[in-house]
């Protein structure tokens, strides 16, 4: 029977095979052309929501330190704003791993998240974390933030 889903893959323990080097290239590969993504940094980050709200309450000039100015106005519309502030921060967090820097290396107010009119996220930095990424060669950023009742996570990848 052929290999339909990677479920599949898992259950037989069959994975498709690339051709012999007779010339064929498999149907999705690519050569890397002038351009292409060349993947800099990657940086993952999770943040318990709850406890990250108790710290922002406890130190109330902590949220002026970390989040810009729009986004702590964004937050205070929003329903879910402990879960937004904290997938925020995560993207910090995340940023600063992709960059290979580690606390200090930037201020947290150097990235900062904007979102577009659908939804999808998107990474903006200045100041020292524009400056370490240009250093890098980092010309394109990449983020994805989900979060449940408990966890905020960001991925952010640095191209």
């Amino acid at each position: 029977l052929p290999i339909t889903s990677t479920a599949d893959m898992w259950r037989t323990g069959e994975y498709p095979r690339a051709p012999a080097n007779d010339g064929e290239r498999i149907a999705h590969y690519k050569e890397p052309t002038k351009g292409s993504l060349l993947m800099i940094g990657l940086g993952i980050d999770a943040v318990d929501i709850a406890r990250f709200e108790v710290a922002l309450q406890r130190t109330p000039r902590l949220a002026t330190r970390l989040f810009t100015e729009e986004e702590r106005e964004q937050a205070s519309r929003r329903a879910d704003a402990a879960a937004m502030r904290a997938a925020r921060f995560a993207a910090r967090e995340a940023t600063m791993k992709a960059l290979g820097g580690g606390l200090g290396a930037f201020d947290f107010t150097d990235v900062s998240v904007d979102t577009a009119p659908d939804g999808r996220p998107s990474l903006r930095v200045s100041g020292r974390a524009a400056e370490l990424a240009r250093t890098q060669g980092v010309s394109r950023w990449h983020v994805s933030l989900s979060h449940t009742d408990h966890l905020a996570v960001a991925v952010v990848a640095a191209a």
